[in-house]
């Protein structure tokens, strides 16, 4: 069987089971400690510092973990709804004060108490609004909103536009077509259509007798410069 040695009061508490919790084991021997979850491990209320002993506890559990974080090797701290000893172990439960937690709790119960006497007393006083009211102040809105928009109008710089801020004239291109396809127009008579299969044949054939002329003037100069090589050779 283990003990248990409080301080600062300096009460030992001998013949510890292991099975039992030291929160349970502090009750029976009428010792304070506060607890809001009545030991279920939610409320981290019921902190023990441990001053000697570490050997002798059992590991933390993953709820206590969870409320009090893996650093117990800092603040030395367990929760006494989840400790459980298999030897001798010293605790300091200083923080443990009846009298100071109850007239704690009874400041905290006052002030509640208040606050929800001045919340129910200006919930109770409820102001009434005539419809008239409430289309003037509408009105009253719409119309510093309106007020508001001009303003910033008035504020902006306006932008230049090229060309004057005239608009571009667009330009039409119905009647291309037959502005394309239309008869040739010659200064100073009338207009006149132009046959352009024929006009297209009167040019292949002046290419043809211009080739031709050009073949018998080269003919011709050859026959001559043979002639005037051939009397020279008989002289």
């Amino acid at each position: 069987m283990s003990k248990i040695i409080l301080r600062p009061s300096g009460q030992i508490i001998e013949g510890v089971s292991k099975e039992k919790n030291v929160l349970e084991v502090l009750r029976e021997q009428d010792v304070y400690i506060k607890s809001s979850c009545g030991g279920n491990g939610s409320c981290s209320d019921c902190v023990v510092k441990i001053v000697s002993g570490e050997d002798h506890l059992n590991p933390q559990s993953f709820q206590e973990l969870k409320l009090l974080g893996n650093v117990y090797h800092i603040t030395k701290e367990r929760l006494s709804c989840q400790l459980k000893i298999h030897g001798d172990v010293t605790l300091n439960i200083e923080h443990h004060n009846r009298e100071l937690n109850e007239s704690s709790f009874k400041q905290k119960t006052k002030s509640f108490a208040q606050k929800m006497k001045s919340k129910n007393s200006s919930a109770s006083t409820v102001k009434v609004i005539k419809s008239s009211d409430v289309e003037s102040n509408q009105q009253a809105r719409h119309d510093a909103v309106r007020e508001k928009n001009q303003e910033e109008q008035s504020q902006k710089t306006p932008v230049k536009k090229l060309d004057g801020g005239r608009r571009p004239k667009f330009f039409s291109t119905d009647g291309l077509e037959n502005l394309i396809s239309s008869p040739e127009v010659r200064p100073g008579k009338k207009f006149q259509k132009v046959d352009h299969s024929k006009k297209t044949h009167m040019r292949s054939h002046e290419k043809v007798q211009i080739e031709k002329k050009d073949h018998l003037d080269s003919t011709e100069t050859s026959e001559n410069t043979f002639q005037s090589f051939r009397n020279k050779k008989q002289e």
